[in-house]
């Protein structure tokens, strides 16, 4: 998925997330990453009942994509106990079609013109 997103080949193993972004935006992504609060999701106690579960914290974001940003909306939840280490993270991308249509000159390559002459 992330191969088409940024429409790539690359190989994306053993690669952190956060190479994908461009330099400007990494403080701001480190940031949000340490704030952001644990999963709001049930943990099977009996309180779970009155604690409302919340959407998680959304960032916008812009991915590296093949000569262009690619916009996306970042969800990010902690999940500090699961498999019973350190804290993992839920990290889920949703694109900004809007920013993919705001760049057609990186789809020009992509296709050949069709348009008669």
């Amino acid at each position: 998925c992330l191969r088409r997103l940024l429409m790539t080949a690359g190989d994306f193993s053993n690669q952190s997330f956060e190479e994908l972004l461009f330099e400007e935006e990494r403080p701001r992504f480190l940031r949000f990453m340490s704030e952001n609060p644990e999963s709001g999701l049930p943990t099977g106690k009996a309180t779970d009942a009155d604690t409302p579960v919340s959407a998680p914290p959304c960032l916008r974001v812009s991915l590296k994509g093949a000569g262009h940003r690619i916009g996306v909306d970042l969800f990010h939840v902690k999940m500090p106990h699961l498999f019973g280490g350190d804290t993992h993270h839920l990290v889920a991308l949703r694109e900004d079609c809007d920013s993919r249509a705001a760049a057609p000159e990186a789809f020009a390559d992509a296709a050949p013109d069709s348009t008669p002459a």
